[in-house]
């Protein structure tokens, strides 16, 4: 179920609009890539690297953000207000919920 992350390296003295322009393209495939998958496929959003349902929360090898499925992310967004705050940044937080979320579906937990 592993797939490889869309990312690249940029050449030896890139000029930063040519990195800006090559980082919006990359951002592009990743939306589409994440778009097109399953909604219950944990993926990272940032480089489109996927994982299984029961590896869920872990973290991304390109660039270390938690997968969580399209699924997790908007349940998680809805759910994490009626429980209430359990510290950290609402954004994290939200992340962590989703990552559980997934691995409750899975079977795991």
């Amino acid at each position: 179920m592993k797939s490889p992350g869309i990312t690249t390296l940029g050449p030896e003295g890139e000029p930063y609009p040519d990195f800006q322009k090559r980082v919006a393209a990359e951002g592009l495939l990743v939306k589409q890539k994440c778009a097109a998958l399953d909604q219950f496929i944990p993926c990272c959003t940032a480089c489109g690297e996927t994982c299984d349902p029961i590896d869920a929360g872990t973290r991304c090898k390109s660039n270390g953000m938690l997968m969580v499925s399209r699924w997790a992310r908007e349940k998680a967004k809805v759910e994490f207000f009626g429980l209430g705050h359990f510290g950290g940044s609402w954004s994290t937080e939200v992340t962590n919920l989703a990552a559980l979320l997934d691995r409750v579906r899975a079977g795991e937990v």
